[in-house]
């Protein structure tokens, strides 16, 4: 037989287990955290930052590619504001434009879909010398969306 000193010690123990396993619970609320609320404008969800549509120039050695990707949850649509759907300028690295380009297209507005991306590719002008230059490319559209990159032309 147990002496009760040990049978009243087992029944401490357990209800103390009991006790402390459920302080441990995940439904239980904890001042200054967060549960079940959306993610806040700037935070993550899920890869996708909400709001931002992410230009980009890639630069090639006779073309360079302007993209825009929808980083945001919702479709995007974009009217052209004017006739040139986008423009591409050239500057030198004293700030003289060195090339222009405007660029019509056939459609009056672009639909992105969540994470889609367009692209637009135009040719270098060949007659650029060695040196360092910004390109900036622009989608006249509303809203209006624009890039800049400085590269080193080789």
């Amino acid at each position: 037989m147990v002496p009760w000193s040990r049978m009243l010690l087992l029944i401490v123990a357990g209800i103390a287990v009991i006790a402390l396993t459920a302080c441990g619970r995940s439904d239980q609320s904890h001042s200054g955290e967060k549960q079940n609320e959306p993610p806040t404008k700037g935070e993550n969800s899920g890869g996708i930052v909400a709001g931002k549509i992410v230009p980009s120039i890639t630069i090639g050695k006779e073309q360079a590619i302007f993209k825009l990707k929808n980083q945001t949850e919702h479709i995007k649509k974009f009217k052209f504001a004017t006739d040139p759907a986008y423009s591409i300028e050239i500057t030198d690295n004293t700030g003289k434009v060195v090339f222009e380009k405007t660029v019509a297209i056939n459609d009056k507005a672009i639909k992105l879909k969540q994470a889609e991306e367009t692209s637009f590719e135009f040719k270098l002008p060949d007659q650029l010398q060695k040196g360092t230059y910004t390109i900036q490319a622009s989608l006249n559209s509303n809203p209006e969306i624009q890039v800049k990159k400085e590269w080193h032309k080789t």
